[in-house]
This record gives C-alpha cells, sequence and structure tokens, in this order.
C-alpha cells in the first residue's frame, strides 16, 4: 500500500521529542507490488533519511510480541542485526534499515557515485530558509533528486534481494521518511508554515503486505505513530502493546465537520493548521511542478537559469574573448581524469566532478550571468552570487558531458551573446 500521508486530523499527539513535526506526519500512502514500491514519484517528497521495515509472514504472526527491533543507536535486543539485509535462513526476523539518504549533504548521483563540493554546502539557504534566487532553489532541487535517485537504487536492490532470498512474496515491507523538504524561493527549507505545509509536513509511506499481488492508493490522513499498529494489524500479531496510532485501514478522510490537519511546529512548538482541501491541491501541485522541471529526466538538469540557448553550442562557434574579471574553479584537478565506463546508464568509480564551483578573484558582484563549457561545448548555465565577503558561483553539468580521462572546463562570463572567458580546470 502506499500511503501518500497527510497530516494527523485533528488535534496532535505530543510524544514528547522536541515537538518536531516531521515525526508526526505522512502524505498519502501506496499498499503495493514491488514495481509500485519501486521508482514511485512520492519517493521524491521527503529530504529525511528513509526507514525500511521488512517483517516475515506467516511465521511472523506466531511470534506474538517477540519481534527484534532495531533502531539508529543500536539494537533493541542483543540478537538483532540492525540494518542487515534479511536471508533465507531467518525469514522470521523483523528488520530495520535506517538510511540517511537523500537527507543533506547532497553529493551522490543515483550511480551511487560523489562529487565535490565546493564553498557553501546549500547555496541560497540561510537558517533553513532559502534566498528570492530563483537559480539556486532550482538548482538545489536537483541535487536533492539526484540523491533520491540513489535512495531509490538502494530501494530497489533491498527489493531485489528480497526476491532472490525467496521471501518477498511472504513479507511484509514498510517503506517511510521523517519528513519533507521546501523548495520555493524565499520559504522555509524545513520549518512548517501553511505555505510550506504539504512540502515540509507529507511524506511517503509504503507498505506491501505478505501475499498481497495488486496495489491501492489511500488518500486518508495518517501519521507515522500509525506504521506500527499497521504492522501488528497486518500480521495478527497477538498481546499487542497499547499504541499512540491505528492501523491505516482505520484512518478515513477527514469529514465536512471537521476538515483541518494540524500539524506542531518544531522550533515554536506552535501547531500549524490547514484545510484537507488544500493541504492536497498544494501536495499535487508541487508534485507536478517537480515533474514540469524534469521533462526529460537527467537530460533535464542543467535546462535552468539565464541564457538557456547557449547549452549544446560549441564554443568555437560563438563570440569569444579573455574576460576583466578571473575565477578559481574549486577541485580543479578533479577534471584531469574523470574514471568513468561506458553504457547506457554511466558507472563511475570514485568521484565524479559534476558540481562546477567556485569564486571570483577581486570581485564582489552577484548575479553575473555565467556558462559552463566542458571540451569545447557549453553544457550550463547560471549566475553568480554573493556570500559573506565573496562572489561565487555554482552551476550542475551532465555527466555525459565528461569524457574518461582528461577533461578541460571552462567557466564564461555571458554578455550581449558573447562569451568572456574568465578561467578553466585543470589549470
Amino acid at each position: 500500500m502506499i500511503h501518500r500521508q497527510q497530516p494527523q486530523h485533528g488535534p496532535p499527539h505530543d510524544p514528547g521529542n522536541g515537538g518536531h513535526a516531521e515525526a508526526q506526519v505522512t502524505a498519502r500512502s501506496r499498499i503495493g507490488t514491488g514495481a509500485q514500491v519501486r521508482g514511485t514519484a512520492e519517493v521524491a517528497c521527503g529530504e529525511g533519511g528513509a526507514d525500511v521495515g521488512v517483517g516475515g509472514g506467516a511465521g511472523a504472526r506466531r511470534a506474538k510480541s517477540r519481534a527484534t527491533t532495531c533502531s539508529p543507536t543500536g539494537c533493541a535486543t542483543p540478537s538483532a542485526s540492525c540494518g542487515a539485509w534479511p536471508g533465507r535462513a531467518d525469514a522470521r526476523r523483523q528488520s530495520w534499515r535506517i538510511s540517511s539518504w537523500p537527507h543533506v549533504p547532497w553529493r551522490l548521483l543515483p550511480s551511487g557515485a560523489q562529487y565535490p563540493v565546493g564553498g557553501p554546502a546549500l547555496p541560497g539557504s540561510t537558517d533553513r530558509v532559502w534566498s528570492r534566487d530563483r537559480f539556486l532553489v532550482e538548482q538545489a532541487m536537483r541535487r536533492h533528486l539526484l540523491q533520491v535517485g540513489y535512495a531509490d537504487r538502494l530501494l530497489g536492490q533491498l527489493v531485489a534481494r528480497l526476491q532472490a532470498a525467496g521471501l518477498w512474496d511472504r513479507a511484509l515491507v514498510v517503506v517511510v521518511a521523517d519528513h519533507g523538504i521546501g523548495l520555493r524561493p524565499g520559504r522555509s527549507r524545513r520549518e512548517i508554515t501553511r505555505n510550506d505545509f504539504s512540502a515540509v509536513a507529507a511524506v511517503p509511506l509504503f507498505v506491501k503486505g505478505p501475499g498481497q499481488r495488486k496495489g491501492r492508493i489511500a488518500d486518508a490522513p495518517a501519521r507515522t505513530i500509525d506504521v506500527m499498529p499497521t504492522i501488528a494489524s497486518i500480521l495478527g500479531v497477538r498481546d499487542r502493546p497499547r499504541f499512540d496510532g491505528v492501523p491505516l485501514a482505520a484512518r478515513q478522510r477527514p469529514s465536512v465537520l471537521n476538515p483541518w490537519l494540524r500539524v506542531r511546529q518544531g522550533r515554536s512548538g506552535q501547531l500549524v493548521s490547514l484545510r484537507f482541501d488544500t493541504f492536497v491541491r498544494a501536495r499535487d501541485a508541487e508534485l507536478a511542478r517537480q515533474r514540469r522541471n524534469f521533462p526529460r529526466g537527467l537530460r533535464s538538469l542543467s535546462r535552468i537559469g539565464p541564457n538557456r540557448w547557449l547549452v549544446g553550442r560549441r564554443v568555437r562557434s560563438l563570440p569569444v574573448s579573455q574576460g576583466p574579471l578571473q575565477v578559481h574553479i574549486d577541485h580543479d584537478n578533479a577534471f584531469a581524469y574523470v574514471d568513468r565506463h561506458s553504457g547506457v546508464v554511466p558507472v563511475y568509480s570514485g568521484v565524479v566532478p559534476v558540481y562546477v564551483t567556485g569564486h571570483f578573484t577581486g570581485h564582489k558582484q552577484g548575479g553575473v550571468p555565467l556558462a559552463v563549457g566542458v571540451n569545447g561545448r557549453i553544457v550550463a548555465v547560471g549566475a553568480s552570487y554573493p556570500v559573506r565577503d565573496a562572489t561565487r558561483f555554482s552551476m550542475l553539468i551532465p555527466s555525459q558531458s565528461l569524457r574518461r580521462g582528461h577533461n578541460v572546463v571552462e567557466v564564461f562570463a555571458v554578455t550581449a551573446g558573447r562569451l568572456l572567458r574568465l578561467g578553466r580546470a585543470p589549470r
């Protein structure tokens, strides 16, 4: 089941965790087969880490309350194996796999390769609030979704491992995140507000029951405290403890008389309320916006910023002169040798420098239109931005633009259709 989680309907429970709203909300759930669990668009909603729970089927029903559990800090019982993949010989165990992906810092590609990050880890973000620089926020969305792609790969590996071990059909699999992320200029990245309620409070929740073949979407509000009651209900566990939540099957859409969703704001502790229908519209609009930003998948990564008409043009076909300014490109030696293997989906070993960052020398003004050339072709555009006492730049380039071995990267200023060469790497 994919429960596209939504915030709790009615007064929220305060479990004493400091009021962190991310632990209290879910956005829409889907109960589904392996194909639905893997690669669904809702996974892209969460910034926080993903928790994957795998429990046995018929064997777990007889286990009553003896199921072993694991936590991020250690195992609840000495015999537990935290983070271990289930195997044929241990089909009755309850396993928890806690992953920090796709949480910040963002530095991973879907393949699992890392890219160097120079300068601020999150350009445009100050105290969990985005600046009004649309380019930097759109770039952040792309970096986030690249790392979501890696989290999705890990989830796919888990599903494949369960299938190979002969456990998938019998297993109860639950996937849930702890919080979402706001990706709008001038708005909150992490704190819940009315404007960012659907983006931050909503997280994905997937439930696949033992023997389940057909999926469905349950579009009713749910909370993460509903996960354990749902597990106990599906597996028919006897002698259940008293839960704060309820099984997902017992959740219903808000009524006309009480249509409000409420979540506690993490820092202030205040309740933030939003009508259920308003939440659903905002959630769907955000997902549609992300899809519009990636009409061509990963090939859409560099299609942001000013002067996009330059992308794909050969440098020699454009008027170029030496610029009056200079830039220093971070990690410039990373371009001296790139270890890339051919294939439809590139596979990298170690580090692949797809994030071109650096700073201007002796120049303190943001908003300068820029372009990046790789091996003689413009592959990305962007603009400089001020940070403290410096002027910096950051642009994502397509991994396909890098060839195996030596690469030449150049940064240009763009003015009146002309390119002004500012710096190159390796130097």
